[in-house]
């Protein structure tokens, strides 16, 4: 319950204090003890909970003698006195838990909720009680704006004036559901109404006569039918706001469909929340991704001539356009342009009326123009990608990764001395396994090739940790007269450092050296050690084996009286991710010893044969695992593991 916290509110937020306080329910209710589901149940309907005591059981009547009881059966009256022995127990236990319950409550309120309940008048008294119900009565009112300095029919009207405005933007279909029944409950708790229409119940009532058998007039309506109708309309007024509020853009065209069907005489108009709810979930939208249903944004202005074009990233250059009854609607008075190389998309923004010279989106992507010049941008940890316009990764962009394990380039452009690998690279990902069989070099580095992949990345820890920090103190003359040392370097065969020293020694002593006409000099040397260190080529050829060290098998003997008075084991298991990656994790009550297996994947198999390693671990050591207690994914190994080991298998949140 860490996240489940009551905080001081307005109107807006009472669907969140709804849904705290639909946990926390739950949780007194999973709780099992001290009556918890009875103060769960009392909690929810704010009904203060108690424990009646059994009706005593009465005789059937005496058939010689009117208005006589015959005596009540023996066992019914048996089980009455062991039911009437256990009232006071329980009236015990839901006093107990009602101010448990309280308690928890209180620890779930902010600092600031509480301070906001301590000043209310009559708290003293609440406190003193310990009463849950009321304690819940007065958090809603703080957490969803209407304390007790707020004028309650003004606070109501807000309250009503928030739900019938509300619209579904930027949410899901369940969260815009759950946000409008939050905040119905609460016009409806504190007193307010959006349901009383006389006249539409008066003419449905009048209906409902009508359809009657035998059919009755309006001037013979009964309260029954008043009574049904009242309920009624009542739903269908509600229905009517959830539908009302739902996204245009992409429900408007059922909303239009709607209102056609009742024009030609069919009304298919949805008289329950849970048919709306159906309707809106089963929709599925025209083809056209700019279609709304005819209603218009406020910025949007007049429709005609709008462009139907799929979005497209800025490095993808392609003129896809959804059509509407076969024709491409064009923008009016645009002419596409195209430059010498057939291309016809601005490659700073992605448009194809006008050229990057002339795009609005100039200054703001300097950045991006460099693909253009062939310069490749570095990005950190994907820092940039929230702000690009288009949201996409860019091909132009070199994307440091903590996780990869492998350097691939997806823009051959960038790469030079492009061939086949003897052995192809076989790249596992979240999207799927990739396969590279081209290498490249990126400098002296090498890559892998993937056309197909979405974005250039490389290993953080090799890109960042000899270039950034050692690049500080030299200037850009510096650095490019030690790239060219580092060459020169490898250009005679991975020279030694020492070597190295000698030759650009001698270049300076004696007119013919070997290094004749070489601008590389001495100290040129001296800054490339520094920067990009000793060469790793180097260092690689000329590196020897080394005498491994002796594996000693290290154990540690378990006294025999921890085996004899813990033969028997009972294990708690479940699967934990680390970096993305599942891991089956195991604990032994009272041992405490822990297990931990990566599985390549959560199949009854791999989980199968996890578990029996488990088992084997502990058979060895002298220890029998009889129960295995996890959650219900592991509920098809009991069939399994039948002959192994008792599966416990609960709910989640029970262990």
């Amino acid at each position: 319950l860490k996240n489940e916290v009551f905080e001081e509110g307005t109107v807006e937020k009472a669907g969140l204090y709804t849904e705290h306080m639909k946990e926390v329910i739950d949780w007194l209710r999973r709780s099992k003890e001290r009556e918890s589901q009875l103060v769960a149940e009392g909690i929810e309907t704010e009904q203060t909970p108690t424990v009646r005591a059994p009706q005593r059981p009465l005789g059937e009547p005496d058939p010689n003698n009117v208005g006589q009881l015959l005596p009540p059966d023996p066992d019914e009256m048996e089980i009455w006195r062991e039911e009437l022995k256990l009232v006071a127990r329980r009236r015990q236990n839901l006093s107990e838990g009602l101010q448990w319950a309280y308690a928890i409550l209180k620890g779930q309120c902010a600092p600031s909720t509480w301070g906001r309940l301590e000043g209310e008048a009559g708290f003293e008294q609440v406190d003193r009680d310990k009463d849950p119900v009321e304690l819940k009565r007065r958090i809603k009112r703080v957490c969803c704006g209407f304390q007790a300095h707020k004028q309650p029919v003004y606070a109501v009207v807000q309250a009503i004036k928030l739900f019938a405005t509300s619209i579904q933007e930027g949410e899901s279909l369940d969260t815009y559901f759950r946000n409008m029944e939050s905040k119905w409950s609460i016009i409806e708790q504190f007193g307010g109404c959006l349901t009383h229409h006389p006249g539409l119940v008066e003419e449905r009532a009048i209906l409902y006569a009508s359809e009657d058998d035998p059919p009755r007039d309006a001037d013979q309506v009964d309260a029954a039918d008043r009574a049904a109708a009242r309920d009624a309309i009542a739903e269908e007024v509600k229905t009517a706001f959830f539908l009302g509020g739902a996204n245009n853009k992409k429900y408007g065209a059922l909303k239009d469909q709607l209102e056609n069907n009742y024009v030609m005489g069919d009304d298919k108009y949805p008289t329950t929340v849970e048919q709306a709810q159906g309707m809106l979930r089963n929709f599925r939208a025209p083809r056209s991704n700019n279609y709304n249903g005819g209603y218009r944004d406020k910025a949007g202005g007049d429709e005609d001539g709008i462009q139907f074009v799929q979005t497209r990233d800025n490095d993808e250059k392609g003129d896809e356009t959804s059509s509407v009854d076969g024709a491409a609607m064009m923008q009016k008075d645009s002419k596409v342009k195209f430059n010498s190389k057939g291309e016809k998309d601005c490659y700073l923004c992605g448009a194809d009326d006008h050229w990057a010279p002339d795009c609005p989106e100039k200054d703001k992507k300097k950045g991006d123009a460099g693909a253009k010049q062939g310069k490749l941008f570095i990005q950190l940890d994907g820092a940039m990608i929230s702000q690009v316009r288009t949201g996409g990764l860019k091909k132009n962009y070199l994307y440091l990764d903590t996780c990869t394990t492998n350097d691939q380039m997806v823009n051959p452009s960038y790469l030079t001395g492009v061939h086949t690998a003897k052995d192809p690279l076989n790249l596992h990902t979240n999207a799927g396994t990739s396969t590279s069989r081209q290498q490249g070099f990126l400098g002296s580095k090498k890559f892998w090739l993937d056309r197909m992949g979405i974005a250039n990345g490389a290993i953080l820890v090799q890109a960042v940790s000899t270039v950034r920090e050692n690049y500080e103190g030299f200037t850009k003359r510096d650095v490019l007269k030690a790239r060219a040392a580092k060459e020169l370097q490898s250009k005679l065969g991975y020279a030694s450092d020492t070597t190295m020293k000698d030759l650009l020694k001698e270049k300076e002593k004696v007119r013919h050296a070997l290094l004749h006409n070489c601008p590389v000099t001495i100290d040129d040397f001296e800054k490339a050690l520094t920067i990009f260190g000793p060469s790793v080529a180097r260092l690689k050829g000329t590196s020897t084996r080394t005498k491994p060290i002796r594996a000693e098998a290290d154990y540690v003997r378990i006294p025999q009286e921890i085996v004899d008075l813990n033969r028997f084991v009972t294990i708690v298991a479940d699967v934990m991710f680390v970096c993305g990656l599942p891991f089956l994790i195991s604990l032994s009550r009272r041992i405490r010893f822990v297990t931990l297996q990566f599985i390549p994947n959560r199949t009854a198999g791999e989980l199968c044969a996890g578990i029996k390693s488990i088992l084997k671990l502990y058979k060895r050591a002298g220890f029998v695992i009889q129960n295995a207690i996890m959650d219900n994914e592991f509920e098809p190994l009991k069939e399994r593991l039948l002959n192994y080991v008792e599966i416990n298998t609960t709910a989640k949140n029970e262990h």
